[in-house]
């Protein structure tokens, strides 16, 4: 594969290629697919789903398709994944064959430049019209943004269930949540520079919102990973 053209989707497989052999209604450039793969001996794919929580799609991988190895990176964040990917690309290094990400900007931006292989999957067709892109970039996930609490230290009745009523139990509430909350820190996390781009043009309180997460001391994780550690830890009350 061309050092600069990847495929930007979730590892496209079909559970059911049992032996690696292609399904009957399946075209027959597939098996030169399965072929050049083999040839070429592995893929690479720069991940923000954590190895462990990869492993048994790793796993289900190599069992269906013999002699490809899977060289999976999921230790790092989005923006990370992204950086890596441009700098390896702009030195003539060899990168990933697969980027999966969750920062869709990020991952829109690198088919907008060039670097993406068109790939028609057989199982495109399965996938609902927003979730392909040119065949150049598949959705994989449909993933809601919510608020993560610890119902050992945190009660129902003091979860919020919009912005405005976060800003509203942050401002009047400091004794309980000061230094317990935690979001994204969008200078590591591309998806979380999404979503707070996306609060900054759709929602009209953003301004009071982050002064309560100021007046709070709300702290900043890397990604979910993080988060959702540190509050089942109980070093966080919410995220």
């Amino acid at each position: 594969m061309q050092l600069d053209r990847i495929v930007l989707v979730a590892l496209a497989l079909h559970l059911g290629l049992a032996g690696a052999q292609a399904p009957k209604d399946y075209p027959e450039a597939y098996a030169l697919t399965i072929a050049a793969a083999r040839k070429e001996g592995k893929v690479v794919v720069y991940s923000v789903l954590s190895n462990k929580a990869a492993q048994p799609l790793v796993s289900d991988f190599k069992a269906l398709y013999p002699g490809i190895e899977v060289e999976y990176d999921g230790e790092s964040g989005s923006t990370e994944v992204t950086e890596r990917f441009l700098a390896e690309v702009g030195a003539g290094k060899p990168s990933a064959d697969v980027m999966w990400s969750s920062a869709m900007d990020l991952q829109m931006k690198l088919v907008a430049d060039g670097h993406a292989a068109s790939y028609a999957s057989p199982e495109a067709a399965k996938l609902p019209a927003w979730a392909r892109y040119k065949d150049e970039a598949y959705g994989t996930t449909f993933e809601p943004v919510v608020f993560v609490y610890n119902k050992q230290l945190l009660s129902a009745a003091d979860v919020p269930q919009d912005h405005d009523e976060f800003a509203s139990m942050m401002a009047l509430r400091r004794d309980l949540f000061r230094g317990k909350v935690t979001t994204f820190d969008i200078e590591k996390s591309g998806v979380g520079f999404m979503f707070a781009a996306q609060d900054s043009e759709h929602y009209a309180g953003i301004g009071a919102l982050l002064k309560a997460m100021g007046g709070a001391g709300v702290h900043e994780s890397a990604g979910t990973g993080e988060m959702l550690t540190k509050i089942a830890a109980g070093q966080y009350l919410l995220g």
